[in-house]
């Protein structure tokens, strides 16, 4: 069973189809299964682009997660999720998305990392992974690395480059 403690305080400006509108969450001594979330996320409509679909800001600042050995996770994102299907259905298994930006922080073990999507990242809710896209992660201390998840297919199979050196990996855990 999992465990809860605190609020989550979520202030709504107006609905997602209407530009300008904005969701904020935040956390007012939040717990859950003991460790303390912290931070800001907020969903911003940008309206819809050229391509006439809706786009959303979604940022999160100051994310950080405080385990109960006292263990500090810390993550902010600046993401844009252009809605390019499913936007205006009532089914949610027709849902795609492409996600672009960038998120850094620091790991349970105190490494600063950067990852920033240099090929949109394909998301459809049908699929428990991303189907294609590229992420450039840099780790403080390392050589960069190139995560490519490919080119549509629903697997969990993607490439990993390093320098002159690439591999096919499995991935283990869904998109969140």
């Amino acid at each position: 069973d999992n465990t809860r403690s605190g609020k989550i305080i979520i202030v709504v400006t107006g609905p997602r189809k209407i530009t300008g509108s904005t969701r904020t969450i935040t956390f007012d001594n939040y717990f859950f299964n003991g460790i303390k979330v912290e931070g800001t996320k907020t969903i911003e409509s940008l309206g819809y682009n050229s391509n006439l679909n809706m786009v959303l800001s979604v940022k999160l600042t100051d994310g950080k997660l405080t385990l109960p050995d006292a263990s500090v996770i810390e993550r902010s994102f600046d993401h844009q999720r252009e809605l390019i299907a499913g936007f205006d259905t009532k089914n949610i298994w027709d849902d795609e998305v492409l996600i672009t930006g960038t998120s850094s922080g620091v790991t349970i073990n105190n490494v600063a990392y950067t990852n920033t999507i240099t090929t949109a990242l394909h998301w459809t809710r049908a699929c428990k992974f991303i189907v294609s896209g590229v992420v450039n992660i840099k780790r403080e201390g390392k050589e960069s690395v190139q995560l490519d998840y490919g080119t549509g297919n629903c697997d969990a199979v993607a490439t990993v480059t390093k320098g002159d050196e690439t591999k096919q990996i499995t991935l283990r855990h869904k998109f969140r």
